[in-house]
């Protein structure tokens, strides 16, 4: 993980909580769901949510030692000190609620050295739910947001209109522009890849284009799952407008979760399957052959959504790009040209990885064929036919057909 703290000294550094309990930290985009999620996970598990506003002005207003020190910094215009944020999240994880229920910290780390320095101070979560939303899909649910000024509710115009006896009241708040919402998107990008590679051991990806409904299934099933470990909720990310193919994220929870248990159910009988050598092997070579097909889907898939942002990186510099430099308006050309460049950086990066990835499989073809060859001399219950399919359908699924671009 690169400058990140590794996984051994993660273990040995992670706050006392008692056994069974969630250490869970939520991240995403502004606008990505990350309150309506919150809301579902605390009402589902109990946890305590924490967020580090809260907990400052809560500081503040009891007036705490640790409130007073942040009072100095913000009444003289500072910014608060990382160790002294860190400080007074560590002291309220380690407060009897959250060690008796567990925790959700909400929004926080924020940089890649407010990451290192949280978990050197031991706060380090069993669950990192992290809420993908592509960016144009972001900057609508921000530009249609509308609030209440009087209850503070917030409608939008599109997914939840404010009611008619509402909506005259109603304001667009002035950081609710696409501007200002694409100047905090470029901010959260310039620090969200080295924050998640800080906790490339515990996290979990979710799809927060789909409905909030959806997302909390999945989320749950993710926190209530001992062993989540070993599976990925990784929703099928879409691409903006549609463009993407999102399944149903809640027939795909179930789905891998029967194989998990299906997996479970064969490694229990793992031992009387090895005292036939001849069937081991032929259950081998097939388990080679499905895995094979099931990682070139996968990276067709990856595909599909790079060629995707390559289209919508195209269309930006076309358009909202070509607009600001043409209108003279310099820092919103700058900032949309770091974009399209992180993306395309992202681009290149992924576009390796499929390379790289179908180098690899190239040679577990090759394996697989290897495999049946010693099958077919050796194991006579197995018919010649049988073994011809699993070599061909390694061959034609994956040298010939999944591959090609």
């Amino acid at each position: 993980m690169g400058c990140g703290t590794s996984k051994t000294k993660i273990q040995d550094l992670t706050v006392d909580l008692d056994n069974g309990k969630l250490g869970i930290i939520i991240s995403g985009a502004p606008a990505s769901g990350k309150g309506t999620q919150c809301e579902r996970i605390v009402e589902q598990h109990g946890v305590v949510h924490i967020s580090t506003g809260d907990i400052l002005r809560q500081h503040i207003k009891d007036q705490t030692h640790l409130g007073q020190e942040v009072s100095k910094f913000i009444t003289a215009g500072h910014l608060v000190p990382d160790n002294l944020i860190i400080n007074i999240v560590r002291a309220r994880i380690l407060e009897p609620d959250c060690r008796e229920r567990g925790w959700l910290l909400d929004g926080f780390p924020r940089t890649r050295a407010q990451a290192d320095a949280i978990i050197n101070a031991g706060v380090v979560p069993n669950k990192f739910i992290y809420l993908h939303v592509h960016d144009e899909i972001l900057i609508e649910r921000v530009v249609g947001r509308r609030l209440d000024p009087l209850t503070g509710h917030i409608y939008h115009v599109k997914h939840s209109p404010p009611p008619d006896d509402v909506a005259a009241r109603c304001i667009h708040r002035p950081d609710d522009t696409e501007e200002a919402a694409r100047t905090r998107l470029h901010e959260f990008h310039g620090n969200n890849n080295e924050i998640l590679e800080a906790y490339a051991e515990v996290i979990h990806k979710f799809n927060g284009e789909q409905e909030p409904d959806e997302v909390a299934y999945e989320i749950d099933e993710y926190l209530k799952d001992p062993k989540s470990d070993r599976y990925w909720y990784d929703s099928v990310i879409g691409t903006p407008n549609g463009s993407g193919s999102v399944t149903p994220s809640r027939e795909q929870a179930a789905l891998r979760k029967q194989k998990a248990l299906d997996e479970d159910a064969a490694s229990t009988a793992g031992a009387s399957r090895a005292s036939t050598p001849d069937r081991a092997q032929d259950e081998l070579a097939e388990e080679r052959a499905d895995n094979i097909l099931q990682e070139s889907a996968s990276l067709e898939k990856l595909l599909a959504e790079v060629e995707s942002r390559e289209s919508v990186v195209a269309e930006m510099r076309a358009g909202e790009l070509k607009e600001a430099v043409d209108a003279g308006n310099d820092e919103l050309a700058d900032g949309l040209r770091a974009r399209c460049d992180e993306m395309e950086a992202g681009i290149i990066k992924d576009r390796a990885l499929v390379a790289e990835r179908k180098a690899a499989l190239s040679g577990d073809v090759d394996d697989v064929e290897s495999v049946a060859e010693s099958l077919e001399e050796a194991n006579e219950e197995v018919g010649e036919g049988e073994i011809e399919d699993v070599k061909g359908e390694a061959e034609e699924d994956v040298k010939e057909g999944e591959f090609n671009e």
